[in-house]
Order: structure tokens, then C-alpha cells, then sequence
């Protein structure tokens, strides 16, 4: 199992290209408190977020792309 989440990000109402990306994020755990922002690459329109600190349970990636705010659970159950 990795330690690193992936997550492929989309526009909500347009076509996004590498160029027009300006994403913001947060994750918070189930408490609904913020974790510290985990260190990322991105790849074209992959975001990969290391979660190699983060304790087992079920984390909100929550992400605004160009102004929209959309969030994903992310389940992390590996150290």
C-alpha cells in the first residue's frame, strides 16, 4: 500500500486546462479540525498529497479549483 493519495482534479461548470489551474486545499479530520497541509506534486491534473504522517481514520480533502469549492473523502488506513 502507498502512503500517497492521488486525487484527479475537474472544473465544475468548464473545461480546465494545466495552465488554468489555481487550486487551493485543506484537509480535516473527522473532528472537523484542520491537519497541517500535507506536502504535494502535481502532475498535469493530478494532485498527489503525502499522507505518510496522518493517523489511520477517514480524512475532507476539501479543494477550490479556479473559485469552486469541492470536497473528497479520502480513507487512510496505512502507515
Amino acid at each position: 500500500m502507498s502512503n500517497f493519495v492521488s486525487l484527479e482534479v475537474s472544473s465544475i461548470d468548464e473545461t480546465v486546462t494545466e495552465s488554468d489551474i489555481e487550486m487551493e486545499f485543506a484537509v480535516y479530520d473527522q473532528s472537523g479540525r484542520l491537519v497541517t497541509l500535507p506536502t504535494h506534486e502535481q502532475n498535469g491534473m493530478t494532485f498527489t498529497i503525502d499522507v505518510t504522517n496522518l493517523e489511520h481514520g477517514i480524512y475532507l480533502f476539501q479543494y477550490t479549483l479556479n473559485g469552486a469549492t469541492r470536497a473528497e473523502r479520502i480513507p487512510h488506513f496505512t502507515n
